[in-house]
């Protein structure tokens, strides 16, 4: 057995170091391990620094701290892993089935691995400094310190038996769309509750402020809390018996539990929902779009093909609304921590601006129209559609999800302005929305002509497209392209800013933009003419 699970380590370690892929890139996984290193030891020196100062401050608020803090890094152990299931290839089981091992000595190598992992490494020294940062002596402080290495074991096991019973579900596109949304909206409020504690004066004060509320009491049926709070100040008796009878026995009854659902697993006793059926029969025949049955049928039917390749893709719904996240969330930030005299010119700077960055995040699809066809596009280009409508109907599919997108946003920007005490006037909001529409025309005329001149496919076999292709020399190249289409549009639209003072204007920029698209539009026919062969040899090379 032992000999086995050195085998499936090994396969973890040489997972991790060839992840980076060949060349100078092998240096990549090591410089995230820097990276990492960076960020825990910030991560735990700011642990220490709280935790001494409410020692000396506000010790009765010690027992909430510690709390909140195991309770912060149980949910990251336990919950984001399984949120980012399907970018894990040693964390997905059903990859190593194949191997002549037992199931159990595989639950044990993930267990490891996942006990061993990024997470436990990141997150050990903050526990570890918070730990011995609280009163007491060097006896105290190693059984906490004891007491966190046994909280990191569980919160393995404890996650390795939740992927193990949610299996199938962890494996559906629905799940995996919904893990790209709550990952971002995890990540966001983290990133925002950071950026509230630290924005006044006093740092501190905020975060006494905010341990003051007592939060942990509404949480106290949860496990993370009961090895917590034997590890704070002040435990008793009471404490020691829950961790005794509560935490220790859920730890050891999750390893069989964890066991048999691996056995089931290993042996594809897994539960499947039943597949759903149409009321009727209609092989063969595919519905038309809705929303799209004033197009020839040509149009609408490319159109229809290219939002069924974007619902079918979770990574790149993923990567558009982390991306949205953390590149818009910072600006909005600005708004409401500034001061009532500035704030109303940066709001005004960011209703323009914001578009821009927004076009940036959007780059990555509307450059790339052919993308997600693969060796497909041979099927494409061989029909006997006319090159303009096939150019327009990925066009208008793009445009639907895009034109959605942004009014939500650019309503949201508004509504928030207006609560932070920057309200809007109707003829601004008419001027801006022109302006992003006109955006977003010109950004998918410059597409026309992009996708065809820089093609890069998105679509492989693996569920990891995206980040493959962003791992890659050629998605560096990508970034670089898009960087550099994104400042060309930006430059076709900079004579448009000028009206965004007349309301009664609206009419013209909205004219330049669908000019402006119609003109990508003739010249990526055009191109798409005269570079077919060039076109289908990207895609085949790539494969």
């Amino acid at each position: 057995m032992s000999g086995k699970l050195g085998l499936l380590l090994s396969i973890r370690v040489r997972t991790f170091l060839r992840s980076g892929g060949r060349g100078w890139r092998r240096a990549a996984p090591f410089v995230g391990l820097l990276v990492l290193a960076g960020m825990s030891c910030w991560l735990a020196v700011g642990a220490v620094v709280v935790t001494r100062d409410l020692a000396a401050r506000a010790p009765e608020l010690l027992p909430e701290w510690v709390h909140l803090s195991f309770l912060f890094v149980w949910v990251s152990l336990v919950l984001l892993p399984l949120l980012g299931f399907a970018g894990s290839d040693f964390g997905d089981v059903s990859k190593v089935y194949h191997l002549p091992v037992r199931p159990r000595t595989v639950l044990l190598a993930h267990t490891l691995a996942q006990f061993g992992g990024g997470f436990s490494i990141f997150f050990f020294p903050m526990l570890a400094g918070i730990s011995v940062s609280l009163p007491g002596g060097s006896g105290h402080a190693v059984l906490r310190v004891s007491l966190s290495v046994a909280f990191l074991l569980h919160a393995a096991v404890l996650g390795q038996t939740l992927r193990l019973l949610f299996l199938h579900t962890l494996r559906s596109r629905r799940f995996r769309d919904l893990a790209a949304v709550l990952a971002a909206v995890f990540s966001a409020g983290v990133y925002v509750s950071l950026r509230l504690l630290f924005a006044g004066p006093d740092a501190m004060e905020g975060i006494r402020s905010a341990l003051s509320a007592g939060v942990s009491a509404w949480l106290a049926p949860l496990p993370p809390l009961w090895l917590s709070a034997v590890v704070a100040p002040g435990a008793g008796a009471g404490h020691v018996a829950l961790l005794l009878v509560g935490f220790v026995p859920l730890t050891l009854l999750l390893v069989p539990l964890a066991a048999v659902l691996m056995d089931r697993a290993f042996y594809a006793d897994v539960p499947v929902a039943a597949p759903r059926r149409a009321a009727t029969d209609r092989s063969g025949e595919r519905e038309a779009p809705r929303g799209l049955g004033f197009l020839p049928g040509t149009v609408r039917a490319v159109a229809g093909h290219q939002l069924a390749l974007l619902r079918r893709e979770p990574s790149l719904k993923a990567m558009l609304i982390q991306q949205s996240v953390f590149i818009l969330l910072p600006m909005v930030l600005v708004v409401a921590q500034s001061g009532p005299q500035g704030r109303g010119e940066i709001a005004t700077w960011l209703a323009e601006w914001w578009l821009y960055l927004l076009l940036f995040i959007e780059s990555t699809l509307a450059f790339d129209l052919f993308g997600l066809d693969g060796p497909g596009i041979t099927h494409l280009l061989v029909s006997p559609v006319a090159r303009r409508r096939l150019l327009l109907g990925k066009l208008l599919a793009h445009l639907a999800i895009f034109a959605v997108l942004n009014a939500l946003l650019l309503a949201g920007l508004l509504g928030f302005l207006a609560w932070r005490g920057v309200p809007v006037s109707a003829g601004r909001a008419v001027s801006l929305a022109a302006l992003w529409a006109a955006g977003l025309l010109t950004l998918l005329g410059a597409g026309a002509v992009i996708s065809i001149l820089s093609p890069y496919p998105i679509g492989t076999s693996s569920r990891r497209a995206v980040d493959q292709a962003g791992r890659s020399r050629g998605g560096c190249l990508r970034v670089a392209v898009n960087l550099g289409g994104v400042l060309a549009v930006a430059l076709a639209l900079a004579p448009l800013h000028l009206f965004l003072r007349s309301p009664a204007a609206a009419p013209v920029v909205l004219g330049a933009g669908a000019l402006l698209f119609l003109l990508g539009l003739r010249m990526g026919e055009g191109l798409l003419r005269t570079r077919e062969e060039r076109l289908l040899g990207a895609f085949f090379r790539a494969d």
